[in-house]
C-alpha cells in the first residue's frame, strides 16, 4: 500500500482498563505513548508498558490527536471548563462559562471546544428543536463566543486551523435529512460548505452511524445509512431501482472546506443490523467500512471504492481495526478474523477466551488486546497464543497516542 505524509500520527484502538494491573512480560505495548479508556462517563489515563493509572476524570472531551483533554466542573455559580495536560490530568486552564451547556467537539490544536445547549445528542442520536445555542470557548485566552443559531445545528469537528466550525444542520423532523454548514467563529457567518463533485446534493439524507477521524485530523469520515431508527432494512429483492444506495461515507475535509459522499455499492446497508464498522489505515490511505455481511475498502486518495467482498456474518457489536502490518482484523463473539487489507483474503481466525466487547493493538502490531468482560487478554497477533491478561472492568474504549517529542 502506498504511504501518506502525516504530521502527528494517531491512532483509535478499543480495550478495557486494569483495576488490578499485571506487566506485560516481554516488549513494551509502546515506546512513552499513552493510553486513554473510557468506561461509561470515566475517562483513565494509563501508562501502557506497565499498565499502571496515572490520572482518571469523569466526562473528558479528548480533541483528536488527544493532544490535550476538556471537561465541565460544576461549582456553585456557573461551571468552570477546565483544559487538561493529557499526560498528567493537570489542569492547564480554565474558564466559566454559562449553565446549561454540554460538551460537543474539541478541535485538533487543542485551542477551541464547542458547547451546546440542552443536553446530550450527537450526529448519532440528535435531538428535535428549533433553535441551537452555541459556545465556541478558548480556555488558554479566556475567551468565548455564544452564537444564537435559528435551525437544529449539531456541530461536528473544527476546521484545521480553528476558525471554523462545521456543522450538521437538521431539515427536516425525523432527521434523516441534513446538509452541511460551516459557520465562521470570527464573524458568525453559517455558509454552505464547498462539494468536491459540483453535481452533489446539498440536503442528503441518512443517519450518522459511526466515525473516525484520519491520522493526522485533517479529514473527519462519518458512515450513514438511509435506515430511520427502529426501521428494519429492506431486502435486496424489494428494491425497484437496484443503482439506489442505501449507505455512504461523507468525508469532511476540515483543511480544504470541502465534503463528499462515497457511496457504498448494493447491497451494503440492507441488512438487518446496521452498518457500524468503521476503521482506518495507520497511514490513512484506505477506510474499511462494514455491514454485518460484506466490508468495503475505499481508497481514500481516489475518494472511492476499491474493493467490496463478503464476510462471515458478524452482529452489529463487532469490532474491527488496522494493524501496521496492513491485516484487517475483525472481532466478534469469541472469534478474530482475520483479512489481507488490500484483497481482503482470509489469512486466518483466532480463538481467544472470553467474547469480544472491545479490541486493540498495540503500535509495533505484535499484540493484539481483547477485552472480555472482566479481563484483558494480550494475544500474539501472529500466532494467536495468549501471552498474559489483566484484570479489568467493563469499558467502551481506549484512544492510544504514540510519545510526543
Amino acid at each position: 500500500m502506498r504511504q501518506l505524509r502525516l504530521a502527528g500520527i494517531f491512532m483509535t484502538a478499543f480495550l478495557m482498563a486494569s483495576c488490578g494491573h499485571t506487566a506485560l512480560d516481554g516488549p513494551k505495548m509502546a515506546d512513552g505513548g499513552l493510553l486513554f479508556v473510557e468506561d461509561g462517563d470515566r475517562l483513565t489515563a494509563f501508562d501502557p508498558a506497565s499498565g499502571t493509572s496515572t490520572w482518571s476524570a469523569p466526562d473528558v472531551l479528548m480533541a483528536p490527536g488527544l493532544g490535550r483533554g476538556f471537561r465541565l466542573a460544576p461549582t456553585s455559580g456557573s461551571p468552570r471548563l477546565i483544559a487538561l495536560d493529557p499526560t498528567s490530568g493537570g489542569e492547564v486552564a480554565a474558564m466559566g462559562v454559562p449553565n446549561g451547556l454540554t460538551l460537543r467537539v474539541a478541535s485538533s490544536t487543542g485551542r477551541s471546544v464547542a458547547l451546546v445547549s440542552g443536553g446530550e445528542s450527537s450526529v448519532y442520536d440528535p435531538v428535535a428543536r428549533d433553535h441551537t445555542t452555541i459556545v465556541v470557548a478558548k480556555p488558554d485566552e479566556g475567551t468565548m463566543k455564544r452564537f444564537e443559531l435559528k435551525g437544529n445545528f449539531e456541530p461536528e469537528a473544527f476546521s484545521t486551523d480553528d476558525s471554523k466550525l462545521y456543522m450538521i444542520e437538521y431539515v427536516n423532523d425525523d432527521m434523516t435529512r441534513y446538509r452541511v454548514r460551516m459557520m465562521r467563529i470570527h464573524s458568525g457567518d453559517v455558509l454552505p460548505i464547498g462539494r468536491l463533485t459540483k453535481a452533489a446534493p446539498d440536503i442528503m439524507r441518512g443517519i450518522g452511524r459511526t466515525q473516525v477521524y484520519s491520522p493526522d485530523a485533517s479529514v473527519l469520515y462519518t458512515l450513514y445509512t438511509k435506515q430511520p431508527p427502529n426501521t428494519a432494512h429492506r431486502d435486496a429483492s424489494d428494491i425497484i431501482n437496484k443503482h439506489q444506495v442505501h449507505a455512504f461515507v461523507h468525508v469532511l475535509n476540515l483543511d480544504e472546506d470541502w465534503a463528499h459522499c462515497i457511496d457504498l455499492p448494493m447491497p451494503f446497508g440492507l441488512d438487518t443490523d446496521p452498518a457500524t464498522l468503521l476503521t482506518i489505515s495507520p497511514d490513512g490511505s484506505w477506510l474499511y467500512a462494514g455491514d454485518g455481511r460484506r466490508i468495503a475498502v475505499i481508497d481514500t486518495y481516489e475518494q472511492a471504492v476499491s474493493n467490496l467482498q463478503k464476510t462471515d456474518e458478524v452482529s452489529g457489536s463487532a469490532k474491527a481495526l488496522v494493524g501496521p502490518d496492513e491485516r484487517l482484523y475483525v472481532g466478534d463473539g469469541s472469534k478474530i478474523e482475520i483479512f489481507d487489507g488490500g484483497t481482503l483474503d482470509p489469512i486466518g481466525t483466532f480463538e481467544v477466551p472470553a467474547g469480544i466487547g472491545a479490541l486493540g493493538m498495540s503500535t509495533d502490531g505484535l499484540r493484539l488486546f481483547v477485552g472480555g468482560e472482566h479481563q484483558v487478554f494480550v494475544i500474539d497477533s501472529k500466532t494467536g497464543a495468549e501471552l498474559t491478561s489483566m484484570r479489568a472492568p467493563g469499558a467502551d474504549r481506549i484512544l492510544f497516542t504514540a510519545a510526543r517529542d
